[in-house]
Order: C-alpha cells, then structure tokens, then sequence
C-alpha cells in the first residue's frame, strides 16, 4: 500500500482514465465553483495529460455594469483518471471585453475571406 492510498487517497500516477472528458469538465467547474465561491462561465478546455485531465474554466471574479467590463479568471484544475481534483491555479485574469484574454494582440491572422473592407465610414456618416 502507498502512502497516499494509506491516507485515504487513491493512487492516481499513470493509472488509466476511468472519468469522461464530460466528467472531469462537469468535476472541475463544481469542485472550482465550491472552491472560489465565484460563478462560472463553464469549461472552455479539456485536455488529457499523463496524470489524468487539465480542464480551464472561466470564472467571473468581479460582476461590473455594463457586463463587458466584467473581471473573468482564467483557471486550470488538474483532474485525477479517477475524478478526485488534484489542484487548482488561476493562470490570467482579463476583461470581457477584451479582444484577446492574453492581454497582447493575437497573432493568428485573420482567415482572408476575399471580401474587401470600404475602410472607415466618414464622420458625416456617423451621426
């Protein structure tokens, strides 16, 4: 027996995963939601790894009017193949708002549709 099994904890390390990708996204946003005591904006990644999942959940970490101005977390919540949450680290916090959470510009080119853009429309326009 090992000494976390002796502590009442499975033995988690390359056992196979016996939660779903819905599992451990539906275990990680509870478990995140119980933690911080913030509301979610649900999973927005699931991703296996060696130790079983890593699943990134927003979080709205200040509600602001108007809600664009909302402070959202960012956080990652390592989930074991058998469903026990290991641990939990917000890794950004951003604005809605904002274009890219990352706080920089994108640096993904925008998909060239062929259609051309008038350019700004003229401030006699705008009104």
């Amino acid at each position: 027996m090992s000494a976390d099994e002796s502590r009442g904890r499975p033995m988690q390390t390359n056992a196979p995963l016996s939660v779903t990708v819905q599992e451990a996204a539906t275990i990680a946003v509870q478990c995140l939601e119980d933690l911080t005591d913030k509301t979610s904006n649900g999973a927005v990644a699931v991703i296996p790894n060696d130790e079983g999942w890593t699943v990134s959940v927003e979080v709205v970490e200040v509600w602001r009017v108007p809600p664009a101005t909302d402070i959202l977390g960012l956080y990652e919540v390592e989930v074991g193949p058998r469903g026990f949450v290991r641990s939990y680290r917000r890794i950004r916090r951003y604005r809605r708002g904002d274009k890219d959470p990352r706080g920089s510009e994108s640096t993904e080119k925008p998909e060239d549709t062929g259609e051309t853009s008038p350019g700004p429309l003229p401030a006699s326009a705008v009104s």
